[in-house]
């Protein structure tokens, strides 16, 4: 896996929680930590090279709902097909980003 354009950023990184439950239904408790870190600002310019030279843009949930709305806007601008993972959470999906949506 190529990891160069992973940046990191000050504070505890993520975790999630698996609750199995007697009748084998679970639940799933979500800490977002670094992943909600992004700042509601434009997408820099090496995320945006990086979307450019893809060749598909995958969403997922766990993220801000801006950052997925401006990677999905920058992704299609680029003629990319833009898949979206929903799991992650119960909330709706952000009715902006479905024009976005492959």
């Amino acid at each position: 896996v190529n990891t160069s354009r992973s940046q990191t950023v000050d504070g505890p990184t993520g975790t999630a929680y698996i609750l199995l439950f007697e009748d084998f239904d679970n639940a799933i408790l979500l800490l977002g930590g670094a992943n909600q870190a992004w700042a509601p600002e434009p997408l820099h310019a090496g995320l945006q090279v990086a979307i450019s030279e893809c060749v598909a843009v995958m969403l997922q949930r766990e993220v801000p709902e801006h950052v997925n709305r401006e990677v999905a806007n920058a992704a299609r601008k680029c003629g990319k097909p833009v898949i979206m993972d929903v799991g992650g959470t119960d909330a709706p999906v952000d009715v902006e980003l479905l024009p976005h949506i492959t």
